[in-house]
């Protein structure tokens, strides 16, 4: 809500689908949901920041969030 509220674009990862519903009501404009098998590949690149919430980080494939992010503060490489 906070990054909603200070002009950020929120899109909402994670590896349950009864939270989508609640991320969407607090302005997330994207849920993903991150138990499918090749989620991050069409998400390369994507974001400028990732905030971890969870305490589940020892079950990340940690590479798959990383591909995530915008490297060097670069455009989208698609």
């Amino acid at each position: 809500m906070f990054a909603v509220a200070l002009g950020a674009e929120v899109t909402v990862l994670s590896h349950t689908a009864n939270k989508k519903e609640d991320a969407l009501k607090m302005g997330a404009k994207d849920f993903i949901l991150t138990t499918d098998e090749k989620w991050a590949e069409p998400l390369a690149f994507t974001f400028d920041l990732i905030l971890n919430s969870s305490d589940m980080t020892n079950l990340f494939k940690i590479d798959d969030y990383l591909s995530t992010l915008v490297v060097h503060g670069k455009e989208k490489l698609r």
